[in-house]
């Protein structure tokens, strides 16, 4: 539609300008629509802790433009895209659920040959802004279920769990945080249980000497952590993306800050 066309527009202006400053726009015309996608990204199995996003406030919204990273991203994706032209055995992100965001934030223009997604990354309000000046770094992370990398997801109340303050689960009457990131999955490995010792994602098949470009954990995945019966214990609950190359791979597009109860 010509709105479409219009946001697009106001969202990309800066990518066509010379600069190597790190500014950051406000978009308060996209907070309805980024409460309500947020709102709208809980799994409807999911309740306690998780039900707690359905009624997020989103206070801001902020574009980050920071030229520097943005070439570093460009220039992998357009790799990518070259990489994966031939690629018949990749899987593709449309059939992989992990569009979600993609289809609510469909004015922000993506490159599907590049296997390119919009995804969600929890951390603090000091964290965004740090991030959104240096890039993502893939060696703070600290986190190793599914290998090291930066831990990205599609559904908000799993994005929530490090949104607070010192990157814990969002608190009532925190300013709490989410990254919405534009992610190059390239050509993912599909997780079949725990990967804590790798420190990269695995070889690809037939392709001597080259390396799946991300890892995607599915719900339902057994990975043997927590005890008891209960719903979730011993198995993958959200949808989790890990991406090694958080510096290239990743570019953080949107910073949202909210409130929950």
């Amino acid at each position: 539609t010509s709105c479409q066309r219009a946001l697009q527009s106001q969202l990309e202006s800066w990518r066509h300008q010379s600069t190597s400053d790190v500014n950051f726009f406000s978009r308060d015309y996209l907070v309805h629509d980024v409460q309500r996608a947020l709102r709208s990204l809980v799994p409807t199995s999911h309740y306690s802790e998780c039900a707690r996003m359905r009624q997020a406030t989103v206070v801001s919204v902020e574009e980050v433009a920071n030229m520097r990273l943005w070439k570093q991203y460009v220039f992998k994706r357009q790799q990518l895209a070259e990489t994966l032209r031939n690629r018949r055995n990749c899987p593709w992100a449309d059939r992989l659920g992990v569009t979600k965001l993609s289809a609510l934030f469909d004015h922000i223009r993506l490159e599907a040959s590049a296997n390119e997604v919009l995804l969600l990354h929890g951390t603090s309000v000091a964290n965004a802004k740090q991030i959104a000046v240096q890039g993502f770094d893939d060696r703070l992370g600290q986190r190793m279920l599914y290998g090291r990398g930066v831990y990205l997801t599609t559904e908000a109340c799993k994005a929530m769990q490090y949104a607070g303050q010192g990157n814990k689960a969002a608190a009532p009457g925190d300013t709490c945080c989410l990254i919405l990131a534009r992610v190059l999955v390239g050509h993912p490995f599909l997780a079949t249980g725990p990967m804590t010792t790798s420190e990269r994602p695995p070889p690809l098949d037939g392709l001597s000497g080259e390396l799946h470009d991300s890892i995607i954990a599915k719900p339902g995945l057994l990975h043997g952590k927590g005890k008891g019966k209960g719903k979730g214990k011993g198995q993958q609950v959200h949808t989790e993306i890990v991406v090694p190359r958080g510096d290239s791979q990743i570019y953080p597009e949107l910073i949202i800050n909210f409130n929950v109860i």
